[in-house]
């Protein structure tokens, strides 16, 4: 907990020299990926306090998306570092909160906030779609390279309970499976 509230203080203290939108931007979602290294890679932290600040990444980025700094229009106006420090924050977060702790973005009120969002064009779907479609992937058993259904050994591990509700989110949100297994299928070429 020391080494998180030393964290903690020097990335605050960082925000005193950031001049420019762009600049806090990346602080803030290097912040995030830090910190969730702190928690899944090096396990400083035990599981509850995991989930807490798992809660305060995502309710950051809420923010972020309600202010419109993750639109589509916004993100092209990035540079490419800052492009790259908020989508791996964003993704981690995704991540590890539908991994750990599903019932964060799996319920009617942040389903139905990101899907206003959406809506108004203050999130871009592209963001979206890297996020889910790793959890997608593992739940669905899906192997795009097979073309067949394979066990994936990280689906046994998930908590199949929430499965109904990703699939209304997504649905919500206006991304279809077929858009998913796409997705996965090219990141697998590379």
């Amino acid at each position: 907990m020391k080494q998180l509230t030393i964290f903690l203080i020097l990335f605050i203290s960082s925000f005193s020299y950031s001049q420019t939108k762009e600049d806090t931007l990346k602080k803030v979602f290097e912040y995030i990926r830090k910190v969730d290294h702190l928690y899944t890679k090096e396990g400083l932290i035990p599981d509850n306090g995991r989930n807490l600040q798992y809660k305060a990444n995502l309710e950051l980025i809420g923010a972020h998306i309600e202010k419109g700094d993750l639109s589509v229009s916004s993100m092209k106006t990035y540079d490419k570092k800052v492009q790259f420090s908020i989508r791996a924050g964003f993704d981690i977060t995704f991540i590890h909160v539908l991994k750990y702790c599903p019932e964060f973005i799996l319920n009617e009120e942040f389903i139905s906030f990101i899907e206003t969002q959406v809506q108004k064009d203050n999130v871009s779907k592209a963001n979206l779609k890297n996020a889910i479609a790793f959890h997608f992937y593992n739940m669905t058993y899906y192997d795009p390279s097979n073309h067949y259904k394979a066990e994936n050994p990280i689906a046994k591990k998930l908590n199949h309970k929430y499965d109904s509700l990703f699939y209304e989110a997504i649905k919500r949100w206006g991304i279809d499976r077929e858009e998913l297994q796409e997705l996965i299928k090219h990141k697998q070429e590379k």
